[in-house]
């Protein structure tokens, strides 16, 4: 019997030849086989890749190469790539172009905007003039007893802004302490047409003051300059600030429609009081009445030198000197009048003569002119109103 049939071998003898393909034929394989030895065997690989089933059901012993991982591009090819790379950073720079223009577009128009602004504010600050009437009304009507500086002043001023050819008017107030210098000096401030062109300098501490005659040259319309309490100041700072107003006087590009300087000093004032008191005593209307021309002689007499117009004249640059007079009692009573109604405080005759009684004054003699202006008498009410809030 047959492994895989039922006929014997004597069978298929009877029937002819022997089919070799037949599954009878492997019956003698079987008989015949043996395991192939080790030199025979085909080695094979655990990750061999076909690529055909042929391949995969081949007996020849020779190994299959592997496919590249990298595909092999020919001459055609790199040429596409580089050109696509080329007209990439083509576009990329063409990109980058754009917004740079775009920037600096935007850039040019925000400073031509800019400068049309600024050409504009300063074409409006220069069109502002200095208003000498209500310059006159302020001083008239704060200053009490000041008729003589009012009018040098007012007068400067006119004379100033009627010359094109003058750019810098120097107004020294001096006198007595308390007449009123320094607040003139803020009552110009106020009135200034372009407030953002005033600079203050505190004479006891000048700083730095090197930048301020460039800060005038670029300022479009008027500007005030104010040296508050020039005899705070040593010798090193009166010609520190000397040097100053040379710089703007002499500063050739400057947009500024003029530059005003007011410095204040008490330098002087003894004379001045002297002089009052002795024309007092042969008329008390005599106070009304003097001059500047006989106060500027009585200071050459003495030979009174006034901060700043010696060095200053010898530079050619002319200085005018306002004299500030004494006030007399009646003065400092409309000053304790006028602050007691700024203050809403109700107050008698009777309570502002007690204030004026405690004011100390020049001549045991004749006393009429105060020591003192209105800043004490400011204090003396305070403690007057202080005293009957206690009780």
């Amino acid at each position: 019997m047959s492994l895989y049939g039922a006929q014997s071998d004597h069978s298929s003898q009877r029937t002819g030849a022997l089919d070799t393909m037949s599954l009878h034929s492997l019956d003698s394989h079987l008989l015949n086989w043996s395991p192939l030895g080790e030199e025979l065997r085909p080695k094979l690989s655990g990750k061999r890749k076909y690529s055909t089933f042929d391949e995969a059901i081949s007996d020849d012993d020779e190994m299959v190469a592997k496919r590249p991982k990298t595909p092999e591009y020919d001459d055609d090819v790199e040429t596409s790539s580089e050109g696509s790379q080329f007209m990439n950073f083509v576009k990329k720079t063409l990109r980058i172009c754009f917004k740079l223009l775009i920037l600096i577009i935007f850039v040019a128009t925000s400073l031509l905007c800019f400068a049309t602004y600024k050409n504009w504010q300063c074409s409006h600050n220069r069109s502002q003039p200095l208003n000498i009437e209500q310059i006159a009304g302020q001083l008239s009507s704060n200053l009490f007893g000041q008729q003589l500086a009012t009018s040098e002043i007012v007068s400067s001023l006119h004379t100033f802004t009627q010359s094109p050819q003058s750019s810098l008017l120097i107004l020294v107030l001096f006198g007595w302490l308390g007449s009123g210098k320094t607040h003139t000096a803020n009552l110009l401030s106020s009135l200034l047409p372009v407030q953002s062109n005033t600079h203050y300098v505190t004479c006891s501490m000048p700083g730095s003051v090197a930048g301020i005659p460039s800060q005038i040259a670029r300022s479009c319309g008027y500007s005030l300059l104010v040296l508050d309490d020039l005899d705070s100041a040593d010798e090193a700072a009166v010609d520190m600030l000397e040097k100053l107003i040379i710089s703007i006087h002499n500063e050739p590009n400057s947009k500024s429609n003029g530059t005003i300087v007011v410095a204040t000093t008490s330098s002087g004032g003894n004379s001045v009081n002297k002089l009052l008191l002795k024309m007092s005593k042969k008329s008390l209307a005599s106070r009304d009445s003097v001059t500047s021309e006989e106060i500027l002689s009585v200071l050459s007499a003495d030979q009174v030198d006034i901060p700043l117009h010696r060095t200053l004249t010898g530079h050619n640059i002319p200085v005018k000197l306002v004299p500030f007079l004494p006030l007399t009692r009646e003065h400092l009573r409309m000053c304790a009048t006028r602050l007691a109604t700024g203050q809403g405080i109700k107050i008698s005759d009777m309570q502002v003569t007690m204030i004026l009684d405690q004011v100390q004054y020049f001549s045991k003699e004749l006393p009429i002119f105060a020591k003192t202006g209105c800043k004490q008498i400011s204090a003396k009410l305070d403690q007057m109103m202080g005293a009957n809030l206690d009780l």
